[in-house]
């Protein structure tokens, strides 16, 4: 509907997570029909980003008819991230719509969120900052620290080793997990940076901002 988004779309291009903007609430729908599948409820505010996990994780939600994974036999499920403008972000199990994790004190300004390529990792724009959880523990692997403006969007590398970051403040970083630092700031774009993606082969990091798209 017109007060509605679509915050994000699975990796499988089979579903898509719809934001409303008259509730506080996100809607699962078939991609084709449109058709919704499961609701998800419990944002005080409304969401704003989110992200589905680029692979199937171990359930936590033990019961039901999940496929068990071939190796180890633990039922596996897919995973949503989603972020809101009450400052927290919310995991939830996508098969069941349950939530499993709540991130919150992470100050005003949550701004969207992450998955690294194998989902062990989430990263979270907060303000000026991203921070980086391990996404079974909840326990903060790092901040990054150094933009001057609010952070839009976020980007792990395909190895996951980097973080791209894009801000308010006319630049993208790119930032080391192992190292825990930034090891480049990408200058060039004269208006807000918007998003920031990196290649399939990892060599190159494109940004999309008001005046353009810029590759580095």
């Amino acid at each position: 509907g017109q007060g509605s988004q679509v915050a994000a779309i699975s990796h499988d291009d089979t579903c898509m997570l719809v934001a409303s903007r008259e509730s506080n609430s996100g809607a699962l729908c078939d991609a084709t029909t449109g058709r919704i599948l499961r609701t998800f409820e419990g944002h005080s505010k409304r969401i704003g980003r989110a992200a589905f996990a680029p692979v199937l994780r171990p359930s936590k939600e033990m019961s039901g008819g999940r496929q068990p994974d071939v190796g180890t036999g633990v039922p596996m499920a897919m995973y949503l991230a989603t972020s809101s403008y009450d400052n927290t972000v919310r995991i939830w199990e996508v098969d069941t719509g349950i939530c499993i994790a709540i991130f919150d004190g992470l100050g005003s300004g949550v701004n969207g969120v992450c998955w690294s390529p194998n989902a062990d990792l989430l990263a979270i724009a907060c303000g000026k900052a991203a921070r980086v959880y391990d996404a079974a523990t909840r326990d903060l692997v790092c901040t990054f620290e150094g933009h001057r403006a609010l952070i839009c969007n976020l980007s792990f590398s395909p190895n996951g080793q980097l973080l791209g970051s894009a801000s308010n403040d006319h630049t993208a970083r790119i930032w080391s997990i192992p190292k825990k630092q930034c090891i480049a700031i990408l200058t060039g774009p004269t208006d807000e940076v918007n998003a920031v993606e990196f290649s399939p082969d990892g060599q190159f990091i494109a940004a999309a901002a008001d005046d353009g798209v810029w590759v580095w």
